[in-house]
């Protein structure tokens, strides 16, 4: 989980322990995925519990490895 947590802390650019729609929108398309803000924020929807739009580590966790989205991507790459 370290590593999830050094990624999740490198997407969060703010300091609340959350990561923002702004901020997950531009690291998706840092990603090589073309997504809009709009689509962005449905995304999240899918896995937000707290209806806030913003990303706590388990909602994180969620997005990276859900089987229902595109999301699903392998991160073994990363250290």
């Amino acid at each position: 989980m370290t590593n999830f947590r050094k990624i999740f802390q490198n997407w969060q650019r703010n300091t609340q322990g959350e990561i923002i729609v702004f901020d997950t929108h531009h690291m998706i398309n840092d990603l090589n995925i073309s997504i809009n803000y709009n689509e962005t924020r449905e995304l999240i929807s899918i896995v937000n519990k707290r209806g806030n739009f913003n990303l706590n580590m388990e909602e994180f966790i969620s997005l990276i490895f859900s089987d229902n989205l595109v999301l699903n991507i392998d991160l073994s790459f990363i250290e």
